[in-house]
């Protein structure tokens, strides 16, 4: 470890809107500020030994083990053949100890570590950009995976709001089912398709005196309709009903 140093400089405003440091909750944010005054007051290299965080932190050993999970996962410490290092202290560990020598020595270590943090933290953003759109990814592709949500939501309020005696639909074509999942890839929730089949049954009828058995015209032109039928049923304006119609 590093010499001893009375204290360091904290900036409340930066803490606060660290992207890192949104992910912790209370708890687990003191652990993590506890690590970073123990790093820059003794520097870098701390040894992971549960006995003395059980101590330190006061905590059970199953309390300790899971806190320091999260703050593995959130990317804020590292720890390698037991050994913990606190990425975010490396810039002002280097101004510390580039402060003593100054001269272009000292501008280099500063860029270094600054650039090495700024790395860093590319890194951690560019992971957790990836793995969002790739959760966001899986969600669209189980929702769209089964199309019965939408064919009992159809019958359901063909019954409900208009004259039928029975369901109507009983499947969707291949067509069909291309234009929900690229609605739903578009931004749609399927909540926002079930309130524009809601809104279109309540106008009790087809435009051109078309029965509802089959769903074209709601999901043609890219769901321009599906989201005109939605406001309507959001608003529950029975007059734009009637203007909705006439955009068709």
């Amino acid at each position: 470890m590093d010499k001893v140093r009375q204290g360091y400089m904290f900036y409340p405003k930066d803490w606060n809107f660290s992207a890192s440091v949104q992910k912790l909750n209370l708890e687990q944010e003191a652990v993590y500020r506890k690590l970073i005054d123990k790093v820059m007051t003794e520097g870098q290299g701390i040894v992971y030994d549960s006995a003395y965080f059980k101590y330190y932190l006061k905590a059970n050993a199953n309390k300790v083990e899971r806190i320091f999970k999260v703050l593995l996962e959130a990317n804020v410490i590292e720890i390698e053949d037991n050994i913990i290092t606190v990425p975010s202290c490396n810039v002002r560990l280097a101004r510390s100890e580039a402060g003593s020598k100054g001269g272009k020595a000292r501008a280099k270590k500063v860029a270094d570590a600054k650039k090495e943090a700024d790395l860093l933290e590319a890194k951690s953003q560019a992971k957790e950009i990836k793995e969002n759109k790739t959760k966001q990814k899986e969600t669209i592709v189980e929702e769209v995976s089964n199309y019965d949500w939408f064919i009992e939501c159809w019958n359901k309020y063909l019954i409900e709001h208009t004259n039928a005696k029975e369901e109507g639909l009983t499947f969707l074509t291949k067509a069909q089912k291309d234009s929900i999942s690229k609605l739903l890839n578009d931004g749609l929730e399927i909540d926002d398709i079930k309130k524009g089949i809601v809104g279109l049954m309540v106008q009790k009828l087809f435009p051109n005196n078309q029965n509802l058995r089959y769903p074209n015209h709601l999901l043609k032109n890219d769901g321009e309709f599906v989201q005109k039928y939605a406001i309507a049923f959001n608003t529950n304006n029975r007059e734009l009903y009637g203007k909705v119609k006439r955009f068709e």
